[in-house]
C-alpha cells in the first residue's frame, strides 16, 4: 500500500463508513486514540509515481503478500507518525505539525502495532477497493532512495487515507 493523492472516492460512501469504524474502533482498543477518517481514495501508477509520491518524512515499511510474494509498500506520513508517537509517550496527541525529520527504525517499531492493526482494518473490504488484502508488514523501513531499487516495474494500486486525530488537533496520512 502506498499514499498517493487521494483519487475520487464516487461510489464509496458505504466503504468509507465501515473503514471510518473500524479505524476508530482500533485506534481506541489498540491506544485509546480518537481516529476519524476525514478521506479514502484510491489511485495507480508505475513505480516513478509511487517513488515520487513519497516525501523524505514519510515512514515505509516494506511489505509482501502472506503468502511472501511481490514487494508492496506501507506508508505513514509526518503527521500521522507524530499521533502514534505522542499517543504512547505523552499519552495525548498535542495540536500542531510536527518538525520535519527523516524516520528511523525506533519510529517504526513504534507505529508498528497500530499500523499492523489497521492493514487488517483495511484487508476487510472488498476486493475491488482494498489494496491491503492478505499485505503482511515487514519489520524493514526505507528511505526514498532505497524504495526506488525496491519496486518492480509494474502498476501498483494505492489507497490514500486521510485522517484526524483526538478531534483533529493533527491530521495524518
Amino acid at each position: 500500500m502506498v499514499t498517493a493523492p487521494p483519487a475520487s472516492a464516487g461510489g464509496l460512501g458505504g466503504v468509507e463508513k465501515a473503514l471510518s469504524v473500524e479505524l476508530s474502533r482500533s485506534g481506541d482498543e489498540l491506544l485509546g486514540l480518537s481516529v476519524e477518517l476525514q478521506a479514502f481514495g484510491l489511485s495507480e501508477g508505475d513505480e516513478r509515481w509511487v517513488v515520487e509520491s513519497l516525501t523524505e518524512e514519510d515512514l515505509v515499511y516494506l511489505a509482501s503478500f502472506d503468502d511472501g510474494t511481490s514487494a508492496e509498500l506501507v506508508v505513514a506520513d509526518q503527521g500521522l507518525l507524530s499521533a502514534l508517537i505522542e499517543v504512547q509517550t505523552l499519552g495525548r496527541v498535542t495540536p500542531g505539525q510536527p518538525p520535519a525529520r527523516p524516520p528511523t527504525r525506533t519510529d517504526g517499531v513504534v507505529a508498528a502495532d497500530m499500523i499492523d492493526r489497521w492493514l487488517v482494518d483495511l484487508g476487510v473490504l472488498p476486493a475491488d477497493v482494498s489494496v491491503a488484502q492478505g499485505i503482511v508488514r515487514q519489520n524493514r523501513v526505507l528511505d526514498r532512495r532505497s524504495v526506488a531499487i525496491t519496486l518492480d516495474p509494474r502498476a501498483y494500486r494505492a489507497a490514500r487515507l486521510s485522517l484526524s486525530f483526538s478531534g483533529g488537533p493533527k491530521p495524518g496520512c
